[in-house]
């Protein structure tokens, strides 16, 4: 059991999970010069508002990600964000339309342990999506950086380490077993089928990983499924579940 401390926005700025969408399930990043102009888009995004990514993952439909900033601002920069990018891709397709969809999704993270728990389940979502065995494995989430293997400048890791430990190699061994955790606490199973697509934020994921106090939540796949719009259920059995989390132990 993790000990959280009381949660306090640094310098008055807030916590936010945003999640973007393509509209219709389009790809938002096919080729490798889509994800440069995306990542450096962020980055100009990132400096001009002042705001600091605790994490984030790009999938094929979807880009989730952790921010800290300015209240006031989250609308203009997720407009900013997502015109810059969709004038980049209207002008590489040579095409039109809303690359985005609307509404976009930003839910308030209002303690350590919400904090926690996104942490896990963005980090979590390319193994749950099929898109990879271990976090480690996709190289489109910031995962890495928490473990140490990658340097990444658009990432600040350091407030998410410290909730698991004061010392920093502490802190990511703490964070290689919380992943773990996440894989093998819990399996998804095919009747669950029913709680994909109901949009990015279902009421059940918001009421277990919001209302925890200092409690750190109990968090298996099953509440990140209820997130997910790219998880195939059906193909990932509890067969399978414990095969992933023993090469992921192995592993990373």
């Amino acid at each position: 059991m993790y000990r959280l401390p009381f949660f306090r926005d640094a310098d008055s700025y807030s916590y936010y999970h945003v999640v973007l969408r393509g509209n219709r399930r389009e790809a938002l990043a096919d080729t490798a010069e889509d994800r440069r102009a995306l990542n450096q888009i962020a980055i100009d995004t990132l400096q001009r508002f002042n705001i600091k990514l605790h994490a984030y993952c790009l999938m094929t439909h979807q880009l989730r990600a952790l921010l800290q900033l300015d209240e006031q601002l989250l609308g203009e920069v997720l407009r900013r964000f997502t015109r810059r990018y969709s004038r980049h891709q209207q002008q590489t397709l040579k095409t039109d339309g809303e690359l985005f969809e609307r509404p976009f999704a930003a839910q308030r993270v209002d303690s350590s342990a919400a904090f926690l728990t996104l942490l896990r389940s963005i980090h979590l979502n390319p193994v749950i999506a099929n898109k990879a065995v271990v976090p480690g494995d996709y190289l489109w989430s910031s995962h890495r950086a928490y473990l140490g293997f990658k340097s990444n400048a658009m990432i600040t890791t350091d407030y998410g380490l410290s909730l698991l430990a004061s010392n920093p190699a502490r802190a990511r061994a703490a964070y290689h077993r919380f992943i773990a955790e996440g894989i093998t606490s819990n399996a998804v199973s095919p009747n669950d089928a029913h709680t994909i697509g109901e949009g990015p934020l279902s009421p059940e994921f918001l009421t277990s990983a919001v209302d925890t106090g200092n409690r750190f939540p109990s968090v298996g796949l099953q509440t990140i499924v209820s997130i997910g719009s790219e998880i195939e259920p059906k193909r990932f059995s509890g067969k399978r579940a414990r095969r992933v989390s023993r090469q992921f132990l192995s592993i990373y």
